[in-house]
């Protein structure tokens, strides 16, 4: 069966998503779309409106054919290691293409950034130096950097779905993973977007509306708006109380804790301000808002594996979250490996080494989740893959 992968956040699962799917369908000619898809937590450090479970069902029942979780060590970090994680995963399942949806659809170009990225001259590393010396962001610098070699390539990062395309491409490159790459133009709202166009509006203007009380359910193919919803600031108190018994030395702990952001993070902290309120306070040009939240939600997880340990290894096994028929006659041809979970207890027995490190912090990240929404402790193991 020929097979094309996807990674996607679906938080939550709209019209847009359901476009993406479709044409990826048609422009790959594949018998199997595949899904790596974030968990309870995404990469820039939201907490998932809605359970991974219901987020993989709409996205089966809408157009793919087996989605599988991304793990918390994975999503919830910065866009060059959740693509490693992403990209493993896909090749762990044998997508002969990844499919992403981008602001510029140019291939060529998007390869070509991805290559003077993950294969830098020497001229492009000492401008990165000089950029970062003179007090800018790594992103920034590294933008500047690569447009002394190709300014349109520099010029693609200005837009979000680009950079992670490029990372994609930048990971499939480094690895020399068999994939090819299918670019699907956005379509509607950009990334973003308060604005909407049609039945497609963006998903952080749907969390918004949702988070809000309003009725988002005509951007929405699905009727989860009815279930409850999480969302960061409910771990409010408790991550205040976990600030209150840290120092700057206890915050270095966390992998993107550095630089500054220690003292910035617990100097803010004199005022127990809304959470949005203390991020948007903390933050400043050389600390993205999205870099805070996710070193926010590694405070409230524990999290301290280096960017090096994640970067070591690719995700460790294949976590089944739903699938239709369609998708279990691709698993079972498959024999992948590393080895899919459907039972947790089971894998929990099975498990051992860096591999239980990473299933325990999911565990972890899923216990908060159900913590917030009221829901038991738990519950993941109890849960089994939804058959659409």
């Amino acid at each position: 069966m020929k097979s094309v992968g996807i990674i996607a956040e679906y938080n939550p699962f709209h019209y847009g998503h359901q476009y993406h799917l479709t044409k990826t369908r048609e422009q790959s000619g594949a018998d199997a779309v595949v899904v790596v898809m974030s968990g309870d937590f995404t990469q820039r450090g939201e907490v998932a409106l809605y359970d991974k479970y219901r987020r993989a069902q709409a996205a089966v029942l809408f157009g793919a054919d087996v989605v599988v979780m991304l793990p918390f060590a994975y999503s919830c970090q910065t866009a060059e290691l959740f693509a490693f994680g992403g990209v493993s995963t896909l090749a762990a399942l044998k997508a002969e293409a990844i499919s992403f949806g981008c602001e510029d659809n140019d291939i060529a170009l998007l390869k070509k950034a991805a290559h003077l990225l993950a294969y830098p001259s020497d001229e492009m590393e000492e401008s990165l130096r000089n950029h970062l010396t003179q007090g800018r962001s790594y992103a920034k610098a590294r933008q500047l950097a690569l447009a002394a070699l190709c300014t349109d390539c520099a010029a693609l990062l200005d837009k979000p779905n680009n950079i992670l395309a490029v990372e994609y491409l930048k990971q499939i490159a480094l690895h020399h993973y068999p994939m090819s790459a299918i670019a699907v133009t956005r379509e509607g709202a950009t990334h973003d977007s308060p604005s909407y166009q049609g039945n497609i509006a963006s998903a952080s203007s749907i969390r918004s509306l949702i988070c809000a009380g309003e009725d988002a359910s005509s951007f929405l193919p699905h009727s989860f708006t009815q279930l409850p919803h999480n969302e960061i600031k409910h771990y409010r108190d408790i991550l205040y109380q976990n600030l209150l018994l840290s120092d700057a030395n206890k915050l270095r702990r966390y992998p993107e804790i550095s630089g500054g952001l220690e003292y910035r993070m617990l100097k803010t902290f004199d005022d127990y301000l809304p959470l949005e309120q203390y991020i948007a306070q903390v933050s400043n040009k050389h600390h993205t808002k999205s870099r805070i939240r996710r070193s926010l939600c590694h405070l409230l997880t524990d999290f301290t594996l280096s960017f090096k340990e994640i970067k070591s290894s690719p995700v460790p096994y294949l976590r089944l979250l739903a699938f239709n028929e369609t998708g279990r006659a691709y698993l079972n041809q498959l024999q992948p490996d590393p080895p899919v979970i459907s039972n947790l207890a089971d894998a929990m027995k099975k498990t051992h080494g860096y591999a239980k490190t990473i299933l325990t912090y999911d565990i972890l990240a899923s216990n908060l989740y159900q913590l917030a929404v009221e829901e038991k402790k738990n519950t993941d193991y109890f849960r089994t893959p939804i058959y659409c």
